[in-house]
């Protein structure tokens, strides 16, 4: 049976790193010439290279190109052979989570589409891998009032044995501050698992939420974009954090500031998907309802994408033919509805923490901070080009017809 083309192209490239031919922080070839040396087209190129960012063989830089991963290959009958306890037996890993009461081994496919679980499996599927094994410990989310302090759950980990522990968590300098002050940092090594980078001297696998916006904000300008809007569903960190990467991409297009303009929904809490998305609705049809200029979206969530688009398409106004619209996360009800968004980099973000967790076990040196992209799913929501001066004009006629209907 004949094997799909993308994976053949990625066995291809996967066998060559085995290899030795494209080293370890070695840059691949441009995709073009990967393109043509594997005689590939750019869909099929694409998904190879995803493929292959997936499983920890390479990671990908925005504007930079895509690298072999610098971590080395361990074998699974040694990768943690440092961390075996007296009696012989490999010593567990810690996992501390945070998603609410449900147990690790009771995830469904819609708990599986959450960020934090994600992680973990990818973690726990890797150390699996590399001949290790993993306990879990559920502290709770950050809205429980009895969550368990990060303290606590971490000397219960160490009391049980574990060599090492990944903490998945919000980026919170506070409760690392606390286990500094606690002597627990030098106990064993943890790893910290974040959606944003965590400005402080400790091992972290993250993703840039800037960096992410700064690539949604160029693919729209790319297009034609001359008129944005930035969707801003609340004021938590991450979306002032893509907020800010937006700004820096209409600086860096030498573009003036007022090509983006802001739509706050003034929200100051975490409220429920389907509540975001009622809420970012109301907020974007009381923007329409002015007629404005625009051509381009960027909305700092996908809830915020859909609301948007459903406040639009109530105007006759189609993401992809009279505006484009990128969101980001990636979520299942987007990709349904052909929205476009900047995906995370969850599974490559266990795969990575658990290479460098096994790395601190073996006593080798380490990086203390790696930095992942996020991938941009280019879907019909953003894929028109405008003529840029004019591409405002359909929208316009449409928003004045809605208004006096």
């Amino acid at each position: 049976m004949r094997l799909p083309s993308h994976i053949a192209v990625a066995n291809r490239i996967r066998a060559r790193i085995n290899s030795g031919d494209y080293a370890p922080g070695e840059l691949l070839p441009g995709r073009r010439q990967l393109e043509a040396e594997y005689c590939a087209g750019t869909n099929t190129m694409q998904r190879a290279i995803q493929m292959l960012a997936d499983t920890g063989l390479v990671r990908t830089e925005y504007g930079r190109g895509t690298f072999v991963a610098e971590h080395e290959v361990l074998a699974a009958d040694d990768a943690f052979a440092l961390s075996k306890s007296a009696a012989g037996k490999i010593a567990p890993l810690g996992v501390i989570g945070m998603y609410g009461d449900i147990a690790a081994d009771s995830w469904n496919d819609a708990i599986l589409s959450h960020w934090e679980p994600v992680i973990t499996k990818s973690f726990v599927d890797k150390i699996a891998n590399l001949g290790g094994r993993t306990q879990y410990l559920n502290r709770g989310s950050s809205d429980d009032p009895l969550r368990i302090p990060v303290t606590g759950v971490v000397r219960q980990l160490i009391e049980d044995g574990v060599t090492g522990i990944l903490s998945i968590c919000d980026s919170a300098p506070n409760e690392i501050e606390q286990l500094h002050e606690a002597g627990l940092l030098e106990q064993v090594p943890i790893v910290f698992a974040s959606r944003d980078d965590i400005p402080l001297p400790v091992h972290t696998v993250c993703f840039s939420n800037k960096e992410a916006a700064r690539q949604a904000a160029s693919h729209l300008i790319a297009q034609g974009c001359r008129r944005l809007v930035f969707v801003m569903p609340d004021n938590n960190h991450w979306v002032v954090e893509r907020l800010n990467g937006a700004l820096e991409a209409i600086a860096a297009k030498g573009l003036a500031p007022s090509a983006l303009s802001i739509l706050d929904t003034e929200a100051r809490s975490n409220p429920p998907f389907e509540d975001l998305v009622v809420r970012v609705k109301q907020a974007a049809q009381r923007y329409l309802a002015d007629c404005p200029a625009f051509d381009g979206v960027i909305a700092a969530s996908d809830a915020a994408t859909i609301g948007f688009a459903n406040a639009a398409s109530d105007r006759d106004l189609i993401a992809g033919r009279d505006y484009n619209i990128v969101g980001f996360d990636d979520i299942p009800e987007a990709a349904a509805m052909g929205l476009s968004t900047m995906r995370p980099p969850l599974e490559q973000m266990g795969t990575e923490a658990a290479h460098l967790m096994a790395r601190l076990i073996r006593g080798q040196a380490a990086s203390a901070s790696i930095t992942l992209h996020s991938q941009l799913m280019n879907r019909d929501s953003s894929r028109r080009v405008f003529n840029i001066g004019i591409a405002s004009a359909p929208l316009i006629r449409r928003l004045h017809d809605a208004a006096q209907f």
